[in-house]
């Protein structure tokens, strides 16, 4: 889910040191954000990431940057599709923006599956402005969603990453419905659902 694999965050070598104490309090805001995270708790999450990244910069441990900034990310999204008026596009632009961010830092070829799971999350926040954005805009947004699933698809395969691949395509096909693309997404949803069924069913 959120949670990332602390190794990730903690790998790069920091050009100038950073003291223990730093990084012990980016790494406690961003456990305090999770919690809230995982209980719903989103303005707070934020809040708790927000101040994680203000003891870190992107030149003294680039990963652990870009991990609060992808999280930020997506506590804004969560907070943009619960709340109403100016706000909503005010909080997406803000998730687009902090994943835009975190994709400086893990490129794809270097942090794959990292990559693949930002470019997910930033067609989930473009999918979410086109529906709130009309005429050709929102067209646009609905295209760019498209190609960000596109692309996590190129590292989210069936046979090394099942769960994310049939994740992407289900979203990639609520996309394709949007634009009428037919033909994309009933061949997606026919994927899911083989997904689905060659899933090994869990032992009573």
């Amino acid at each position: 889910m959120l949670l990332l694999n602390s190794s990730i965050e903690l790998s790069a070598t920091a050009p100038a040191p950073l003291s223990t104490y730093t990084v012990s309090c980016t790494v406690a805001d961003r456990v305090t954000g999770d919690a809230y995270y995982a209980n719903y708790q989103f303005e707070k999450a934020l809040a708790a990431y927000r101040e994680g990244l203000g003891y870190v910069g992107k030149n003294d441990l680039p990963t652990l940057w870009a991990t609060m900034q992808w999280v930020i990310g997506m506590a804004n999204l969560e907070i943009g599709i619960r709340t109403r008026d100016a706000a909503i596009q005010r909080r997406l632009a803000e998730a687009v923006t902090a994943y835009g961010e975190a994709l400086t830092v893990f490129k794809k070829s270097d942090f794959p599956e990292v990559w693949a799971a930002i470019e997910n999350n930033l067609g989930n926040v473009l999918g979410n402005q086109r529906t709130r954005t009309g005429g050709e805009a929102g067209t646009q947004l609905l295209a760019q969603a498209v190609a960000a699933y596109r692309a996590a698809l190129t590292v989210r395969t069936k046979e090394t990453l099942p769960q994310g691949w049939a994740q992407t395509h289900n979203n990639l096909a609520k996309a394709a419905l949007s634009l009428q693309d037919w033909p994309t997404a009933a061949e997606t949803y026919r994927n899911v659902l083989m997904s689905i069924r060659t899933m090994p069913r869990p032992t009573l």
